[in-house]
């Protein structure tokens, strides 16, 4: 990755939230659940999930917050917002 300029700690876990599960071929579990997205109330399911993802798969970064809030006018869509810092720095 980190010759197409993507591997930098930042991109990586904003990547990470961005992907459902299912969508990496030989990696099924890497990626939020639909099982969350699917439903109401997923909050802190969902801050689970991702807390989980970087730390699983970005062992780089630390998490400090996740803030997940109600976006738009539609049920179900929301906005993730993740302040993250490189591990040790």
């Amino acid at each position: 990755m980190k010759a197409y300029g993507n591997g930098s700690t930042a991109t990586c876990v904003q990547n990470l939230c961005s992907l459902t599960s299912g969508e990496v071929y030989g990696d099924r579990v890497r990626g939020i659940s639909t099982k969350l997205t699917d439903r109401k109330g997923i909050t802190g399911d969902l801050v689970e999930c991702i807390q989980w993802l970087i730390r699983e798969y970005e062992p780089r970064a630390d998490t400090d917050s996740i803030t997940v809030r109600p976006s738009g006018g539609l049920d179900g869509d929301f906005t993730v917002d993740v302040q993250a810092k490189k591990r040790g720095g």
